[in-house]
């Protein structure tokens, strides 16, 4: 499907076009299947040691931009045996997996700060936010914004079950 199909096809005033910060789900894909499994996918357990090291390198280089073929370098392999050692133990490939790392960093980071999305941006060597709000959608869902507030909600509904003030 074309990139501006999508967006295009969305009423703007839809509960699910509001849930997801104004863009649609669309079908699953690779990235929205490895966010759904990334605390499976970012356990070095169980993992040939390449495959650990691999994860081991990309978890180091999160907030930066990391290619493949860097990647493969600094492991001294070559892209295709990375591809292959990839494929093999996370049935996904390498691109994927790094650029998993970095959305599992931004997400850390909503979470735990209270950052601007802008300076989580710039933190995560992202052009722009808008890119990084693309980027986000794409593995999540949800737009980084929408995302934070629902982690708020939950922490703030947990607190009041639990009889704490909001805030603590």
């Amino acid at each position: 499907m074309p990139f501006g199909l999508r967006q295009a096809n969305h009423a703007r005033g839809s509960p699910r076009a509001s849930r997801t910060g104004g863009m649609t789900p669309g079908p699953p894909t690779r990235s929205r299947y490895a966010w759904e499994r990334r605390r499976t996918l970012l356990s070095p357990d169980q993992r040939p040691a390449l495959a650990a090291s691999f994860l081991s390198l990309v978890e180091e280089r999160a907030r930066a931009p990391f290619t493949v073929t860097a990647a493969a370098r600094a492991l001294g392999v070559s892209r295709s045996a990375l591809e292959r050692i990839c494929r093999a133990s996370f049935q996904l490939p390498p691109g994927v997996m790094i650029n998993l790392h970095r959305v599992a960093s931004v997400a850390r980071d909503l979470e735990e700060t209270d950052g601007a999305l802008k300076e989580i941006s710039v933190g995560h060597s992202f052009p722009a936010p808008s890119i990084m709000n693309r980027f986000f959608v794409r593995f999540t869902g949800a737009a980084p914004a929408a995302y934070r507030a629902r982690l708020r909600r939950e922490a703030s509904a947990r607190n009041r079950r639990r009889g704490r003030p909001p805030g603590h």
